[in-house]
């Protein structure tokens, strides 16, 4: 056999490779082939065990290679040495280490809680598993020289094109109605979905008890968690019976299902569910192109099929338009159901809405400048309180400490900083801004520990905000020479470009939540205080169904000594409403319809501008608002939904939405008493309280199987006001914890750069300096560096916050260049303050005690 041609095992060579030096393992690995040779005496079952036997004996002390590099090592021990002087160096500081970590610890904790938000919110109804091959047909309609694109849709679209079209596997359409559910004494007004028998096969919507298949069944009803809890406690009420108004009877439906309760993000939901079969079966909807519900939904499993369903729903178009007097469409489309929360904003739609917009947007930035509102506090203290280490740190470098050591000793210093008040940020957003934010919202934000996702966060927080605060100073620092140190004549952080900078972006962040608060606060005021167009005060409303329900109540007001008028209406204000789209010219716009009556427009107190208000019992007449006859242009006939009327009025613009959305051009409608759904009552000024608490019984007693639906027309926006309210409190919060940050800061640089000037100050005292001489001392360093940042900020300020209230209102309490004042009064005089109190503090440090201070 040819030695040259022979190859030790792969499986030696890679041993011997890890194990020995490189300079001792080709003669070891020669030797070995030479071994190989000499086996050939030796049996053939007793080679393989001597062959790796001498493999293994060539791995000695001497030939192993070295696996942790010394140099590796000297670093970890300077590593724990570093750690170990930096938690001495915190507990010597405790002013500048306090205020440090204070800061990161609110501003990481604010970044818990918005992760928290963004988290829910990116997850809203993310849970379905056919997320991806549902879409929601659209439609879109000109109005105004523009498309505007609906979710709503013909109620026979869904049935038409899942037989028209192969490659839609399943359909659901959805329509939403309010009506009297009842079981035994529970009566209430509830909202039922009717829906197609797959709704439950296309949406993740389990089942707690029964079976989804039952949805099919047209007497069959199926209950969400809450409902079920609200009619039958813990029970299980699989095969019970529920009775629903439906059209003008009250029907029996059994109860076949119970869903599990729904994941906290979620947009679309139910209360109950039944087959739509039954809008048909009581004369609630009919199967004309014109009827329109709320939505239809198509499963499209292959994704390359949803091209030709586009393309085929363009030849509905006409069949649509055929079949309406107005709203004419110009086009029919399709959007995926996974995105259908974020899409809403531009999508007007009952099924989902995107109500955490104007959140999604602020509170990161928020969030950001909080963050680095605490970095730049970090930078620009560390800068300053390196006086106090400068001998510790010229004795490094003359025992032989490089800048790479320097740095890597302070960026340690700092990751401690940072990784404390981390661990103190989440469990201070976990046990007070969190519940906090939840009470204030409403929603129930958590944080799951076992989701990777925000641990990568966390860590992402840590490092960055490690990196932002810490490097600079840690290289600023690490440039200091040993001689000048000893001396005395290194100067520093004097005029630091970058603290100033840092410095000057801490007074605009501040000055512009200073800003927000201030003109929240008084657009808070604004808000309780602007007109709604009607006077809502002493009125009050009680929803009726049944004419007798109308004659009782009718009676009631008439017998009653605190009604001072009534009237029926079919809609209520602030509640409900129609709209229709109306043709001008060239163009289309929508018409807000209300069905109200002449009494109700004298007792609202809804000023007619122009014209008159409607004659008795003439239902062919129409008051129209402000905005409308702009467009119109004189009294006289108008048209639209195929009836023609006569304007015999205009009546100021008055608001049926909050102060959140535009008012609309508007007609009123006079309702027959017959048609009314509304009983309205205006009562004696001070009365209405009392008046409603009587009702209450009296109804009760008379209607015991119907809901008592009624309120007081001023209370129909609480919960507008409420929000309101929470928007005032959270900037107030915001910039409560900003100026705290900010002043926090300021104070600790003050502090250090008097203590590096105490020597300086010490013999201006002696040499006769007044206190006001080192007062103005002081504040010069600060003042014209406050004027720049406040010249610089004020415009922007000024702008951002005009933004945040154009993106929240349409009608806003405008922002004004003196709320801009006073939030830079505001802030200077925290600047005045922080200066004071070390201004007393030099004032009365005995000169003699800071001549001994070292340089």
């Amino acid at each position: 056999m040819d030695p040259s041609k022979y190859q030790l095992p792969k499986a030696v060579q890679r041993l011997l490779g890890f194990f020995c030096k490189g300079d001792f393992l080709e003669e070891i690995l020669g030797d070995l082939e030479e071994y190989h040779f000499e086996l050939e005496e030796y049996p053939r079952w007793q080679r393989p065990f001597l062959f790796w036997f001498q493999a293994i004996n060539f791995i000695r002390p001497y030939s192993i290679r070295e696996f942790i590099d010394r140099q590796r090592i000297i670093y970890l021990l300077l590593l724990s040495n570093y750690l170990k002087t930096s938690i001495r160096t915190l507990r010597r500081n405790p002013l500048s280490s306090f205020i440090n970590v204070l800061g990161l610890t609110i501003a990481i904790g604010m970044c818990v809680t918005i992760y928290a938000f963004l988290s829910h919110d990116f997850r809203i109804d993310q849970f379905h598993e056919n997320k991806d091959q549902i879409y929601l047909t659209t439609l879109e309609l000109e109005q105004n020289g523009q498309l505007v694109k609906y979710g709503h849709s013909p109620i026979i679209l869904g049935t038409t094109l899942h037989d028209d079209m192969g490659e839609i596997s399943k359909f659901s359409r959805v329509s939403k109605e309010q009506t009297v559910v009842k079981y035994r004494d529970n009566v209430h007004y509830e909202e039922i979905l009717f829906v197609d028998g797959a709704f439950l096969e296309m949406f993740s919507f389990p089942l707690k008890w029964g079976v989804s298949r039952e949805l099919n069944d047209d007497s069959s009803i199926i209950l969400s968690h809450d409902m079920s809890h609200k009619y039958f406690g813990y029970e299980n009420p699989i095969g019970q019976e529920i009775e629903v108004n439906m059209g003008s009877e009250m029907v029996k439906f059994r109860i076949a299902g119970v869903a599990s309760p729904f994941p906290i993000s979620h947009a679309l939901k139910f209360d109950f569910l039944i087959n739509i079969s039954n809008a048909f079966k009581y004369d609630l909807r009919t199967s004309e192109w014109g009827e329109m519900i709320d939505g239809t939904f198509l499963q499209i499993v292959d994704p390359n099929d949803v091209s030709t369903v586009l393309l085929g729903l363009k030849n509905y178009i006409t069949n649509y338009n055929e079949g309406v007097s107005d709203n004419r469409i110009e086009s029919f489309g399709l959007q995926q159901f996974s995105g259908l929360h974020f899409a809403s904003r531009q999508l007007k739609n009952e099924l989902s809405h995107d109500n955490y917009y104007e959140g999604r947007v602020t509170l990161p930035i928020a969030a950001v400048l909080i963050l680095a509102l605490a970095c730049f506090n970090y930078i620009n203290i560390a800068i300053a309180s390196a006086a106090r280490r400068l001998k510790e740190i010229g004795l490094r470098k003359v025992i032989g400490a490089d800048k790479r050591l320097i740095i890597s000793q302070f960026m340690t210093e700092h990751l401690v900083v940072t990784a404390f008040a981390l661990i103190l940020g989440v469990l201070f957003s976990l046990l007070v801004i969190l519940p906090w934010f939840n009470s204030l919202s409403g929603i129930k934000l958590a944080i799951s520990i076992t989701d990777p996702l925000f641990w990568v966060c966390i860590l992402s927080v840590l490092i960055v905000t490690s990196l932002i605060s810490g490097v600079y100073p840690s290289i600023y620092i690490a440039k200091f020479e040993p001689d000048k140190i000893f001396k005395g004549t290194l100067k520093f952080g004097k005029n630091s470009l970058i603290t100033k900078i840092l410095l000057g972006a801490q007074f605009v962040i501040a000055c512009n939540a200073i800003h927000t608060a201030v003109v929240f606060t008084q657009n808070k005021e604004y808000q309780n205080t602007r007109s709604w167009g009607y006077n809502p005060n002493d009125i009050v409303y009680i929803r009726t169904s049944s004419p007798e329900e109308i004659n009782w109540i009718t009676e009631y007001a008439k017998n009653s000594d605190v009604i001072t008028a009534f009237t029926g209406t079919q809609h209520q204000l602030g509640i409900n409403k129609d709209s229709v789209m109306v043709q001008f010219d060239t163009s289309s716009i929508e018409l807000d319809v209300f069905r109200l009556s002449g009494q109700f427009v004298d007792m609202a107190e809804i000023e007619i501008v122009n014209g008159a208000n409607f004659s008795d019992d003439s239902y062919k007449q129409v008051l129209v608002n402000e905005l409308l006859y702009q467009r119109l242009g004189e009294l006289g006939e108008f048209s639209f939904s195929g009836n023609s009327y006569v304007v015999v009025g205009v009546v100021r613009d008055f608001h049926n939405l909050n102060f959140y959305s535009a008012i609309k051009p508007s007609v009123i409608l006079n309702t027959p008493v017959e048609d009314s759904r509304y009983i309205s009552m205006k009562c004696e000024e001070g009365k209405s309280t009392e008046f409603f608490a009587d009702l209450n019984t009296s109804w009760l007693e008379q209607f015991p199987a119907t809901p008592f639906i009624a309120g007081h027309q001023e209370d129909v926006w609480g919960q507008f006001y409420d929000q309101i309210d929470i928007m005032e409190e959270y900037n107030d919060i915001l910039a409560t914890i900003t100026v705290l940050i900010a002043g926090m800061g300021l104070y600790s640089l003050i502090v250090f750069n008097t203590l590096a000037r105490q020597k300086e100050f010490s013999i201006k005292k002696i040499m006769g300096a007044k206190l006001s001489d080192l007062a103005i001392d002081v504040i010069k360093r600060y003042s014209m560096l406050a004027i720049i940042a406040m010249i610089v900020g004020a415009p922007m300020t000024y702008f951002l916050v005009k933004k945040n209230l154009d993106i929240l209102f349409k009608y806003a309490q405008s922002v004004t260049i003196g709320s801009v004042i006073l939030a830079i009064v505001i802030l200077l005089s925290l600047l005045l303050l922080v200066i004071a109190t070390q201004v007393r503090k030099i004032s009365r440090t005995n000169p003699a005690e800071g001549l001994k201070v070292e340089s």
